[in-house]
């Protein structure tokens, strides 16, 4: 006979499950859940309200960074056909594609360029003022005072 379940070793710390449940009140109406990536994990602690919100804002989030990755134009470097195809992010993960832009595309003046442009345009300038004003504060910066 096999068992299913082998005894941790003497010493070892005690599972995040039990700490949970030895920390959990008489009544509270909140479940204790198995930590990330347990088997098994199949209790939500969060209500039906909750979890429609999160659903929501992760989806707000994805069209967000599909936005930002589509005005970047990260899909003239992404290594997916079909976003090369059809001049737009399609890809699963739009936050990945902006970061292998910024990255593995753009060198150290380039990325500047973009963090000033952007922090100015978050500021109200317009996008050809933003480029010009980032411009001058990266050329400012690497000729030295």
């Amino acid at each position: 006979m096999v068992a299913d379940h082998y005894p941790a070793p003497r010493g070892a710390p005690l599972p995040l499950m039990t700490i949970r449940r030895a920390m959990a009140r008489p009544g509270d109406e909140t479940r204790v859940r198995p930590a990330v990536g347990a088997p098994g994990r199949k209790e939500s602690i969060m209500t039906p309200e909750q979890a429609k919100w999160q659903a929501e804002n992760l989806a707000r989030r994805a069209r967000q960074s599909r936005m930002i990755a589509d005005r970047l134009e990260t899909w003239r470097h992404c290594p997916r056909k079909p976003c090369r195809r059809s001049s737009a992010c399609l890809g699963p993960d739009p936050v990945a594609c902006a970061r292998h832009l910024v990255w593995d595309v753009l060198d150290e003046t380039e990325r500047a360029i973009l963090q000033h442009g952007m922090q100015l345009r978050a500021g109200g300038a317009s996008a050809e003022d933003a480029l010009r004003e980032a411009q001058r504060r990266v050329a400012a910066v690497s000729d030295g005072p």
